[in-house]
């Protein structure tokens, strides 16, 4: 069950959410979209609940009409 943050979910400033999902081994995965800079890790990863005690992050980036578009990847699963 996917609750709290959801595609669609905007910080201003700070970018928006353009995917999560859960897969079927519990995973948890966000990409929050921001356009001309790199999305802040520390307000996203901070608005994740419960807080996970272990997650990875992966920055990405691409160009679209010249346009920088960056991209930030969390990874995490809940404790148990």
């Amino acid at each position: 069950m996917i609750t709290g943050l959801r595609k669609g979910t905007s910080v201003t400033g700070a970018g928006s959410v353009i995917f999560r999902d859960v897969t079927v081994h519990g995973l948890h995965r966000m990409c929050v979209e921001q356009v001309g800079q790199y999305p802040d890790l520390e307000i996203w990863a901070g608005m994740i609940q419960p807080t996970p005690k272990t997650w990875l992050h992966d920055y990405r980036e691409r160009m679209n009409a010249g346009i920088v578009v960056c991209h930030l990847w969390i990874y995490w699963k809940e404790q148990s």
